[in-house]
């Protein structure tokens, strides 16, 4: 994989503008957070493209799940 300057310059704009960011305590380890990153996005009955070129932007990293019961997508 190549990292395209340009794409991940777009893609530090959408996490910026649309993803979040949190910690999460860890039932298996007191003590221990994680950090869950995410980008939602709603979309119809398959992925949105915005989130398939972000995960491309991201060298492949991440995973897309969904949709939920409001028809939201989100890469982690």
């Amino acid at each position: 994989m190549h990292l395209e300057p340009a794409e991940l310059a777009w893609a530090a704009g959408l996490f910026d503008g649309e993803g979040s960011t949190f910690a999460c305590a860890r039932a298996d380890h007191p003590g221990y957070y994680r950090l869950d990153v995410v980008v939602p996005q709603h979309g119809d009955t398959e992925i949105p493209a915005v989130l398939r070129r972000f995960r491309a932007a991201m060298l492949g990293l991440g995973s897309i799940d969904g949709p939920d019961a409001l028809g939201k997508y989100r890469w982690r």
